[in-house]
């Protein structure tokens, strides 16, 4: 602990930072006077976040990518949860390679709809029950990254970041609807880190009852996201590694290994036992479609699937900055500064957290696909690295402290640059990075920094400095928490503004309503669109088949199909048409006609 911390504010400073061995081994958990305080932080941390996912959760838009074509599918899956559906009454033809108009929708797995389903079952169908399993399940992800820190770095690494998790502007902006992935990846998050949370478990109990949870988790997150889950099987297989590397100290490599191959085996048949029954089902029952989009999956390694394709500096220069904000940096100088301590103390924790931060982070980094969300199960590790350097400064290291400061006050003088994420190649090589220097600029003055206090040490006698190491170590404290308290305030506005946000759709609400309230089941919708993926959004509010109809086209020929297979076409247009009017929503609203087949 550093000197200029006084003895009786010891124990206080203990309750916050309590140990980096685990929760057995804290010298404040069995204090009674100071055993409830991380408890209650937890817990107001994670309850306030919760009901800040709930502010205008309820918002009527639907993003285009991919909120409203999953919505869509939800909706078709409450009503036969076997038979995943995006058209769920086909009534012109489709190509089933194309998942934005087919029938049968594989695109993505069945888990995250079900949950979905549920909720709307309890609640309605609505905006707000379509995105209630993200805001809960994402809340709960931020709760077991404490449970996951805990086990591997310690209680305040742990804690530090749940709540940086939990608030997290980007994660909001998904659970919200407004970013790309919604409630697919925030599912893929969850079953991850349950997955991640019995693995680590198992591993200071030994429980074969903790590794078959573990692999049940596995399970769960294949169902939601498919491979890009198999980072569980990835942190497993880095566990059975580290003593045969001689990365666990020697008394650890001593005993019979904790998690061996048995282990290894066992977690893995479960995973597959988990997941098997309903790709089987798939096989059998949509085979055309099953393959088809089991091999697009793999497609993201070597091709640009759907325009997505980028360089590899699209990811660490923009959608690494745009997820993180004004802790990009810091995270990065964490990894470095605390990649010694791995080394030299062979710390167990930090080595799994490494392997579940790279083993996400490097095949993406190569992969010609590329997403703003493509990383995200890699956050609570990243979180957990820039939690164990807090509580490494906060307990006086001065290399951790130094560096930190650093990087916080650098943050300050020259604020990051955080832009919405892009999307596909630049017009030149690494232009992205020249765009984005300030992450290696920030990076560098902190390690440069760091690098001189740790020749001072080494350098300056301790006892002919000592009341100067002390004043200079409480100041640097100071600065330190100030500034980390300035980025926590800006973080948690960050958040609050994305929730703020309440973008409403009355249009395609208006002209959902009406038609599933007022047309027959079998009324197919041709949508003039006002704007891109309009007919998706209202194809949710109206439950029934509908179209987008290009700019000019009266849908005289879709007409005909849809006569023909026994639908009733109708078309929802702003313009006036010459055709029977049946709904208008005034100057604004949508206008429905009926529009007879020629």
């Amino acid at each position: 602990m550093c000197p200029c911390v006084p003895d009786d504010s010891q124990e206080v400073a203990e309750a916050i930072v309590l140990t980096e061995e685990g929760p057995d081994h804290s010298s404040v958990a069995s204090n009674p006077r100071f055993r409830w305080l991380p408890g209650l932080l937890l817990a107001l941390t994670l309850v306030g976040s919760f009901f800040l996912k709930l502010h205008h959760l309820d918002h009527t838009a639907l993003t285009r990518w991919d909120e409203s074509y999953h919505a869509v599918v939800a909706r078709n899956v409450a009503e036969h949860p076997f038979r995943p559906t995006f058209i769920d009454a086909a009534y012109l033809p489709y190509d089933h390679r194309h998942w934005g108009e087919n029938h049968i929708w594989l695109h993505k797995p069945v888990l995250p709809f079900w949950q979905v389903a549920v909720s709307f079952k309890i609640f309605g169908i609505d905006g707000f029950s379509l995105r209630f399993p993200a805001a809960l399940l994402g809340t709960a992800a931020a709760g077991l990254t404490y449970l996951i820190g805990r086990e591997l770095l310690g209680r305040a690494a742990g804690f530090i970041a749940a709540a940086l998790q939990a608030l997290n502007p980007f994660l909001m902006t998904i659970i919200h609807g407004y970013q790309f992935a919604d409630t697919i990846d925030i599912s893929l998050l969850f079953w991850v880190e349950t997955g991640m949370y019995f693995l680590v478990r198992s591993l200071r109990t030994g429980l074969w009852r903790d590794v078959c949870f573990a692999g049940m988790a596995q399970g769960l997150a294949f169902l939601s996201k498919s491979y890009p889950s198999g980072i569980v099987f990835g942190v497993a297989l880095a566990a059975l590694l580290l003593p045969l590397c001689r990365l666990m100290p020697p008394h650890r490599r001593e005993q019979r290994p904790s998690f061996g191959l048995s282990r290894l085996v066992a977690f893995l048949g479960i995973a597959i036992a988990t997941a098997a029954p309903w790709m089987i089902y798939c096989a059998a029952a949509f085979p055309k479609e099953f393959w088809h989009e089991h091999g697009e999956v793999w497609r993201h390694l070597y091709a640009n699937v759907e325009a997505w394709g980028a360089p590899w500096d699209r990811l660490v220069f923009d959608y690494l900055p745009a997820m993180y904000g004004g802790f990009y940096a810091p995270i990065l100088v964490s990894a470095i500064i605390l990649a010694g301590k791995a080394f030299s103390e062979r710390h167990t924790g930090l080595w799994l957290v490494y392997a579940w931060g790279l083993g996400v982070i490097l095949p993406h980094l190569f992969a010609t696909t590329k997403t703003p969300s493509m990383t995200m199960t890699a956050v609570p590790a990243l979180f957990m690295l820039l939690g164990a350097l807090i509580a490494e400064a906060l307990r006086g290291r001065p290399v951790p402290l130094v560096a930190l400061a650093s990087v916080l006050v650098v943050g300050l003088v020259f604020p990051a640059e955080i832009r919405e994420p892009g999307h596909g190649y630049p017009s030149s090589a690494w232009a992205i990075m020249w765009e984005n220097l300030w992450v290696i600029g920030h990076v560098v003055v902190a390690l440069t920094v760091a690098a001189m206090a740790a020749s001072l040490t080494f350098i300056i006698p301790k006892r002919a400095a000592a009341g100067s190491r002390s004043w200079l170590c409480a100041s640097v404290m100071v600065i330190c928490g100030c500034a980390l308290g300035w980025f926590v305030v800006e973080y948690a506005r960050a958040a609050w503004k994305v929730t703020a946000r309440n973008i409403n759709d009355p249009y395609s609400v208006a002209a959902g309503e009406y038609a599933r309230t007022q047309l027959p089941s079998n009324a197919v919708l041709l949508c003039q669109e006002t704007k891109a993926g309009e007919h998706v959004t209202i194809m949710f509010y109206a439950n029934r088949t509908c179209y987008p109809l290009k700019r000019g086209d009266d849908g005289e020929m879709s007409s005909r199909q849809i006569t023909e297979a026994g639908g009733i076409p109708y078309i929802i247009t702003p313009s006036l048409m010459p055709f029977p009017l049946v709904y208008d929503g005034g100057e604004t609203g949508p206008k429905i006609y009926l529009r007879s087949a020629p």
